[in-house]
């Protein structure tokens, strides 16, 4: 106990005289412990406690104190959790997720090894994530409502603000971002749609001014890229001068390849008409139905070749034997 004394003086906890017997300051330790325990200080008793067993961990004393306080405190942490859980089960039937869900993880830290915690926080973490789930799902479908009344109403600088705004604020959520793509998308069809007489016109540097816009939209779109593409064509003097002809005549070819057997051909210009107009579902149908017949034809002629040449390699294997090896 002689260290004790000499740290006592200097203890920001509690200052003793020099002269205190280890008796006396025991007593006087308690006197102080059991007046922070009386005015409900229990946490700052029990921290009062470690800090002075850190400086004298073998001192029994301390320690026994220490052991009394614990127990007090699970017998109030008993009570506060019973009591939080009964209050965080009336928030959860309230609709009040997240309160319930902050109270439980609060809780958690009195008796962090207590089953019904445990599981109360898992099922109010669940529900508050598909709380959020739908409430993006709500707040997605607003937003997607009001741009696309922007775009009804040709209000085009106030829908530039808003998506510029809706992106900048949601650059790392995947949802915004797929739903800002696809207003994107329904504005340059739009645009296209209604400059259509103009892009199938002859005005090359207007058209490439037109194109320059919609890639300010999105720089990413597949739509203008194919447009791009398409009207490079047509400046380097494609036959076929309008869009609806181009994928007409193209579907027409198909159809007569496709009744010719002609599999890898049709393949071919479905893969030309796809470049400019990706979302043609005849086309892609007529595409898949060709991969597949190409397929089967090409393994048929295979195996019609294998047995072509089957009697001449029996008649070669009965004449050199020792060229061949079994598998």
């Amino acid at each position: 106990m002689g260290e004790l004394k000499a740290f006592l003086p200097f203890s920001p906890i509690f200052r003793y005289n020099n002269t205190m017997d280890n008796e006396a300051f025991i007593q006087q330790f308690e006197r102080d412990i059991e007046a922070l325990v009386a005015g409900g200080k229990l946490e700052e008793a029990f921290e009062k406690c470690k800090d002075i067993l850190q400086k004298f961990p073998n001192e029994k004393a301390l320690k026994k104190i220490k052991e009394s306080i614990e127990e007090k405190l699970l017998d109030k942490n008993k009570g506060e959790v019973k009591t939080n859980i009964k209050e965080a089960k009336n928030l959860f039937k309230q609709g009040r997720t997240e309160e319930a869900l902050r109270l439980i993880k609060d809780t958690l830290v009195l008796s962090p090894n207590n089953e019904d915690l445990k599981d109360l926080y898992r099922k109010f973490q669940e529900a508050y994530k598909e709380k959020l789930e739908e409430t993006e799902k709500e707040f997605i479908k607003k937003q997607y409502e009001h741009l696309k009344k922007l775009i009804d109403e040709d209000q085009y600088p106030q829908f530039i603000q808003a998506v510029d705004r809706l992106e900048s604020e949601n650059k790392s959520n995947k949802n915004i971002q797929k739903l800002i793509k696809d207003v994107k998308t329904i504005l340059i069809e739009k645009e296209i749609k209604n400059k259509k007489d103009f892009l199938d016109s002859e005005k090359f540097e207007d058209i490439e001014n037109f194109i320059q816009g919609l890639e300010n939209i999105d720089a990413d779109s597949e739509i203008v890229k194919n447009l791009r593409v398409y009207i490079k064509r047509r400046k380097m003097g494609s036959q076929i001068e309008d869009v609806e002809e181009f994928i007409y005549a193209g579907e027409n070819n198909l159809v007569t390849l496709m009744k010719l057997k002609k599999y890898e051909e049709a393949m071919q210009v479905c893969e030309e008409i796809l470049q400019t107009y990706p979302n043609n579902r005849a086309v892609i149908r007529i595409y898949k139905k060709a991969k597949r017949k190409a397929f089967y034809k090409s393994r048929s002629e295979a195996v019609r070749n294998i047995l072509l040449k089957l009697p001449a390699l029996k008649a070669e294997y009965k004449q050199n034997k020792e060229n061949f090896i079994r598998i």
